[in-house]
């Protein structure tokens, strides 16, 4: 399914924003992949202790790694959010020798969406986790579904509002974050 969007979605948002922008908006989004690989470190490591402490019923050892989790995933993100000023201040238009002017005006503010989504993403990654853990995969796999539909479907809604490039990178990026807080919240209340 994740394909079939791919080839759905790819020339829609080429033709819609043109070459130079599309660009822009891949390379950003593949900056806010890169910041992945902090999470590919510390989610599989999670993971392994909260499925080992839920396999043996230790409530107190889960209950501590969900919260170190929750303190961890809010401190990269915290992290992340600081880099704000540094966006701000280096003139990346000139820099990337941008010449579409919409895509060098739209810049700042898709790296600050872009920042903010990795934030987020990064700040409920562990949600997943916690759920694997106790065997509750189909959940999560399930939302993740619903997150690709709507993503596709706020694509074209996007496209066909004629968004801007930044609306279109939260809009199209944050269902991922709005999921994860959901299940987050659906956790708590456990």
């Amino acid at each position: 399914l994740k394909l079939s969007i791919g080839l759905i979605s790819v020339p829609l948002t080429v033709g819609y924003l043109g070459k130079e922008r599309y660009g822009l908006w891949m390379a950003a989004a593949s900056i806010l992949t890169f910041l992945t690989v902090i999470d590919a470190s510390f989610v599989p490591a999670l993971k392994n202790h909260l499925a080992e402490a839920f396999a043996h019923h230790n409530h107190g050892d889960f209950n501590r790694y969900a919260s170190a989790s929750l303190f961890t995933s809010a401190l990269i993100a915290i992290f992340i959010l600081a880099l704000a000023p540094l966006v701000i201040t280096v003139p990346w238009a000139t820099f990337l020798r941008l010449r579409d002017a919409a895509a060098a005006r739209e810049l700042i503010p898709l790296m600050l969406v872009l920042l903010a989504m990795g934030a987020a993403t990064l700040g409920t990654s562990f949600v997943e986790a916690i759920y694997a853990a106790r065997l509750n995969i189909s959940i999560t796999l399930a939302c993740n579904l619903v997150v690709l539909l709507v993503g596709l479907a706020l694509l074209l809604f996007a496209i066909r509002a004629k968004a801007s490039l930044p609306l279109l990178a939260a809009l199209t990026g944050s269902p991922i974050s709005l999921v994860r807080v959901f299940l987050f919240f659906r956790l708590s209340r456990k």
